[in-house]
Parts: structure tokens; sequence; C-alpha cells
């Protein structure tokens, strides 16, 4: 089981199995990763821009997306994006390596104000930090 917290400068991935969390800086790890390419694009526009982008069949109550990327060197193979009536709601994704990928997410708020607080970690005293910053 992993955590991921982002605090605007540093990703701080905590492998629960493993004790041990890697810190990375954010912009230079987000820039890399298939999330961060989908994370990145402002809106649809631009998302079109970087992605070919599929509608898929509905499913599971769900309307459905591929997104493949433009770009042949890539990181992202294709993500599946699920939308309900408010928003996305599962992404699935394929890395060049063939690894698979998938996020659920719930109680998402679009515009809700959120303290810095809510993601600062500090790591737990009986666990390995490898720091890559």
């Amino acid at each position: 089981e992993q955590a991921i917290i982002a605090d605007g400068r540093a990703v701080w991935l905590y492998d629960l199995d493993l004790q041990q969390v890697t810190v990375s800086d954010q912009q230079r790890t987000l820039a890399t990763s298939p999330a961060g390419l989908l994370l990145s694009a402002r809106d649809l526009q631009a998302l079109r821009g970087v992605f070919a982008l599929q509608d898929l069949p509905d499913a599971q109550g769900l309307q459905w997306m591929l997104a493949k990327p433009k770009q042949k060197d890539a990181a992202l193979l294709e993500a599946k994006l699920a939308f309900d009536g408010q928003g996305l709601v599962r992404l699935e994704m394929v890395d060049a390596f063939g690894q698979r990928s998938a996020f659920r997410f719930a109680g998402v708020g679009m515009g809700q104000a959120v303290s810095a607080g809510a993601f600062q970690f500090s790591p737990p005293a009986q666990v390995d930090v490898i720091d890559q910053r």
C-alpha cells in the first residue's frame, strides 16, 4: 500500500509495506510522470493539444474517454478517464513499460479552498527517507 502526498514543492511517496518514503521535486516529478501529463493540461483544448481523444462506450454508469499521447516517446501509452455527472471519478493508465495503474476519485470538490496544512507530511520516525530532490 502506498500514499502520495504533494505540498507544492515536494512529492512524498510513502510505501507502508517497505516502511520507506521517497521524496522528490514536485515540478520535475510531475513533468515526467503519466499522471503529470494529464494533470498539467489546463482545459480540454490544451488536453487535445497533447492527446488524441476518443469517446468510448458508456460502462458501469459512467462516460468513458480514451486519451493517447501524440508524442511518440511519451511515458504514457494510454489513459482511460471515466466521468459521472459531477466530474472525473476514475483514471486507468498504462505506461510505456506496460504497468497499469487505476485511480478512483470520490468527494472531489471543484473551486473549494483547501488549507495548505492539509498537504504537509512528516514521515514517521521508524521509516527510511530517501531524498531525491
